[in-house]
């Protein structure tokens, strides 16, 4: 029995935040993103569980048309650090194609533009909360704190912090699915 007093707190697991909105210079982000120069060094230390196209494209460029989204962010959050951006890539999604489960070590954010418009049997983004391996079916379904599923289109950009969990189902489309993706570290 539950004594007069007791008090209900909200659950532990909603620690954790993204943000997503549509590029204030949507076209010119999507152009850059898009036609981008290839950086020279195309090796990947990551990704050797997933099956996609990733392209590392030239930091510097994408960059410059990325700073009015990241202003907005860093206002909207209240964050008055400066970044820098590292590690930004392209990711292409052919059908059967997915990105497994994943975190980004040794970065603050991780921010992914959107390429595409979310069509039927697109691969979908998700967060993945990693406290929930630790529960049972049971509290999972009751938390409702498992999975979170983010349909994103053209021109949406994605923040988050780095350390959440995520990645992208099976894509099933014979369209392909394209999105941008990069690291950000506070300075």
């Amino acid at each position: 029995m539950l004594e007069q007093n007791t008090v209900f707190m909200k659950p532990i697991f909603t620690n954790n935040f993204y943000s997503k909105f549509q590029a204030p210079n949507k076209e010119q982000l999507l152009e850059t993103c898009v036609n981008s120069k290839l950086h020279a060094d195309q090796k990947f230390s990551w990704g050797k569980e997933c099956i996609l196209k990733k392209e590392r494209l030239d930091a510097q460029e994408v960059s410059n048309v990325l700073i009015p989204s990241l202003k907005q962010f860093l206002q909207e959050m209240g964050i008055n650090y400066d970044v820098e951006v590292h590690d930004v890539w392209k990711n292409t999604y052919e059908k059967g194609n997915f990105q497994e489960i994943h975190y980004h070590p040794s970065h603050d954010l991780t921010a992914v533009v959107f390429l595409d418009d979310y069509s039927d049997n697109f691969g979908v983004f998700y967060f993945s909360n990693r406290n929930s391996i630790e529960m049972s079916e049971k509290w999972t379904s009751v938390m409702n704190s498992f999975v979170y599923y983010i349909e994103g289109n053209a021109g949406d950009v994605l923040f988050f912090p780095s350390h959440m969990l995520h990645g992208v189902t099976p894509h099933l489309s014979d369209k392909q699915r394209r999105t941008v993706s990069f690291n950000l570290n506070f300075v």
